[in-house]
Formats: C-alpha cells, sequence, structure tokens
C-alpha cells in the first residue's frame, strides 16, 4: 500500500509540531523555586526569545526546505513511493516553517494591539473612558 505524500506531509507537520509545542510547553513553565514576580520575569523572557527563535528557524526550514524541492526536481528516483517520502517529508518541513512563523506574527500583532502594549503608553482615564462610552 502506497502513502501519498500529503499524507507524509500532515504525518511530518504534526511530528514537527508536538515537538514545538513541548518546547513551547517547557518555555511557558514558571519555576516555583523563585518568587512570583522573578519566575514571571524570566519566564517572560524566555518565552520572547523563544518566539524571535522560532520565527526564524521557521523561516529557515521553509527556505531550505523551497531549495531542496527545487533540486528533488531534478532528481530521478528508483521507485514512485521513495519519490512521494522525499517530496513529502520536504514540503512538510517546509509548511511547517511557515506556519510557525505566521503563528508566532500573529502573537506579536495580537500583543501590539492591546492598549499600553509597550508599557509606556498613556492609558485612558476612567473620566475619558465614560466621555468616550457616552459619545458613541
Amino acid at each position: 500500500m502506497a502513502i501519498s505524500p500529503i499524507t507524509v506531509k500532515f504525518v511530518v507537520m504534526g511530528l514537527l509540531g508536538l515537538i514545538w509545542l513541548a518546547a513551547c510547553h517547557q518555555v511557558m513553565r514558571l519555576d516555583s523555586s523563585q518568587p512570583f514576580h522573578v519566575a514571571a520575569y524570566r519566564r517572560d523572557r524566555r518565552k520572547a526569545r523563544f518566539y524571535f527563535l522560532s520565527v526564524w528557524i521557521g523561516l529557515g526550514l521553509a527556505f531550505v526546505s523551497f531549495l531542496c524541492l527545487e533540486a528533488l526536481a531534478g532528481m530521478t528516483f528508483e521507485t514512485r513511493a521513495l519519490r512521494d517520502w522525499a517530496l513529502g517529508v520536504t514540503r512538510g518541513i517546509g509548511l511547517f516553517g511557515l506556519v510557525i512563523a505566521g503563528l508566532v506574527w500573529s502573537q506579536v500583532g495580537q500583543r501590539a494591539s492591546e492598549p499600553n502594549s509597550d508599557g509606556q503608553s498613556l492609558l485612558p482615564t476612567p473620566e475619558e473612558k465614560k466621555e468616550q462610552g457616552v459619545g458613541r
């Protein structure tokens, strides 16, 4: 029974996704041996670094995958099944890279759209909030 390249692609994406989620879970946890504010600060720094590296690793995987697909297009394979496996794995890695970059980018955009996301912007006073609510 031959396995289609789409199946291989989704299996590769699923396995890489599980690895990424496990790493994400590890980064997001708080160290219980430290005071909460210190543990939260260190977690936030780890999370920022993890997201930064995730975007660049994802884009790098996609770039290398597309270069490999270009190289594989000119190759001849012994069997069609081997060709399907090679193309499926390569496409799965590239698609995983693009998905991770997109997911992290959406998280960054969501955070940037929140009020006072930079920690320095002025927040409206309760009176200003009431005035904005009445004027609508």
